[in-house]
């Protein structure tokens, strides 16, 4: 119902709404935390109540901080984590627009995160 209240007040006035959710007990399922695999990734399913927020959302973002979860490499394209103030940032839904994967790094000092190259990739042997 929420989610129904606030499309209707975005509709009626020119606001934009911030919803801020955690992400439920399936990202930390043990084949999930298997470093460079594709379910290393947070995905919209991932988001606590999302149906009912992918539904009513224009945009969707989750930030992820792999080194906190020891995923060295991490994700599908094996990304080499070597500073533990990596954050990857997806846009898992964008009404308007494409949607991707973006690379920051935090400094917690400054409360910044501040846009970063994409990392190294692991090289595998063939």
């Amino acid at each position: 119902r929420l989610g129904e209240t606030l499309t209707k007040l975005k509709k009626k006035y020119p606001i934009c709404f911030i919803i801020v959710s955690q992400l439920n007990r399936e990202i930390d399922q043990p084949i999930r935390s298997e470093p460079g695999k594709a379910g290393n990734y947070i995905k919209d399913s991932d988001i606590f109540g999302a149906d009912a927020m992918l539904q009513h959302a224009d945009t969707v973002i989750a930030l992820d901080r792999p080194a906190k979860r020891n995923l060295n490499p991490y994700g599908p394209m094996k990304y080499i984590i070597d500073n533990k103030d990596m954050i990857f940032l997806f846009l898992l839904k964008n009404r308007s627009g494409d949607t991707g994967l973006f690379h920051f790094m935090a400094r917690y000092e400054t409360m910044e995160m501040l846009e970063s190259d994409e990392p190294r990739i692991k090289q595998t042997r063939e």
